[in-house]
């Protein structure tokens, strides 16, 4: 869609530094990933389909294709953000860190 079309055309090194900012915010330093305990990733998916209220004194709802309060893009990214696909991938925790004093 949208956002993939932006991604083709940017600089592969800045969205590199994105996913290692979002990867770094949920690491430990000798716990790695805060987030792994996450089992099912999408089981909140309903929280991002809000629509926006009618405006006052109107009865008529707005259109729901047009009126939700997180865009579709957003959502796809969210996704794939949780279920570390697409540049997501490298998400992956295991290797990030080995401390030295657990590996002997």
């Amino acid at each position: 869609g949208f956002n993939e079309f932006l991604d083709e055309h940017r600089d592969p090194k800045d969205i590199e530094r994105e996913v290692l900012v979002k990867k770094l915010v949920h690491t430990h330093p000798y716990l790695g990933d805060t987030e792994a305990y996450i089992k099912y990733p999408l089981a909140h998916e309903e929280d991002y389909q809000d629509y926006f209220k009618p405006p006052v004194g109107e009865e008529k709802p707005l259109n729901p294709r047009q009126s939700k309060k997180v865009p579709s893009w957003r959502i796809h990214q969210i996704m794939l953000e949780k279920t570390k696909k697409g540049f997501y991938s490298s998400t992956d925790h295991s290797q990030l860190r080995t401390d030295p004093m657990m590996s002997q």
